[in-house]
């Protein structure tokens, strides 16, 4: 049996859970039903507090419901739109799939987002140093996600990401490689060995030297894309990996503006023809790397 507390009507004390409850609306759900809520209190005075901060969250459209959605839930969620809308593709959907393998292995991976704290991001993000500077960003970056997709969906009130100073993002244990452009002495060297050498990789690596264009890129040119007389190659697609991990090549490059038009020079001709004229299919092309 429940007595409720004097005027107040919607106090009451449960004595089956030794509870003060507090009941009210929160507009209505999607069915046009009221949305009624609960709070709880070992005090009336606990439970009148909780309602009138409920209430006035109602009215300023603030109110959060409770919800058990997790960290790692919601980062599937994520990646998951992005894929299914088309805005990214299958290799950096695998991507994001492995920096979620990562993010499992945390101990906030589980929790309910609601119940992250701060301190919680920091000391996990403080646990992944092990690895480059590059995943550590790639981490930092999808869990930030998360809770902004969380945000937006009325998950959350706020984003801590969104914070100034808030989340701190770690630094690698690891030494960040660097990568240098080869001077012009040691591109001429390298011509010169090149000149000298039956590799079978030699043509690959004259395009590359003499065009500035990726290795995917050139291993998915075809004749079409080679324009000998106004020595222009269109670039249109690259090698790229499906969901599988498999090599395959892509329908696009691997940025939007990455399709382009670059001149050569005439000493590329030669092995430009031959790609021309070449017909091999791509599962061999491929197979060299």
């Amino acid at each position: 049996m429940s007595k409720r507390g004097n005027g107040e009507g919607t106090i009451y004390y449960s004595e089956k859970l030794n509870k003060w409850i507090g009941q009210f609306t929160a507009g209505r759900k999607l069915d046009g039903k009221l949305n009624r809520k609960s709070v709880y209190g070992n005090t009336r005075k606990e439970v009148k507090e909780k309602m009138t901060k409920a209430l006035s969250d109602v009215q300023d459209k603030k109110f959060i419901e409770n919800s058990n959605i997790t960290l790692l839930e919601l980062v599937d969620k994520y990646i998951d739109q992005l894929y299914n809308s088309n805005k990214i593709k299958d290799v950096t959907y695998k991507r994001h799939t492995d920096t979620k393998n990562i993010i499992a292995k945390l101990d906030i991976a589980n929790r309910p987002i609601q119940k992250i704290t701060v301190s919680e991001i920091n000391n996990n993000l403080s646990k992944i140093t092990n690895y480059s500077n590059s995943i550590i960003e790639k981490v930092y970056g999808l869990i930030g996600q998360a809770f902004n997709f969380a945000l937006l969906d009325n998950i959350i009130s706020s984003n801590p990401f969104s914070i100034r100073g808030a989340i701190i993002k770690p630094k690698s244990d690891k030494e960040t490689k660097k990568i240098e452009a080869l001077t012009i002495e040691e591109q001429n060297a390298f011509l010169d060995e090149l000149s000298k050498s039956d590799d079978k990789y030699k043509d690959i690596l004259y395009i590359a030297i003499y065009t500035g264009m990726r290795i995917g890129e050139i291993l998915a040119l075809k004749g079409a894309d080679i324009d000998i007389e106004n020595k222009r190659i269109n670039i249109e697609r690259t090698l790229t990996k499906d969901n599988n991990d498999k090599i395959i090549v892509g329908k696009t490059t691997k940025t939007y503006v990455g399709t382009r038009q670059i001149p050569f020079f005439d000493v590329l001709i030669p092995i430009l023809s031959k790609i021309i004229h070449l017909k091999v299919s791509y599962s061999k092309i491929t197979a060299i790397l």
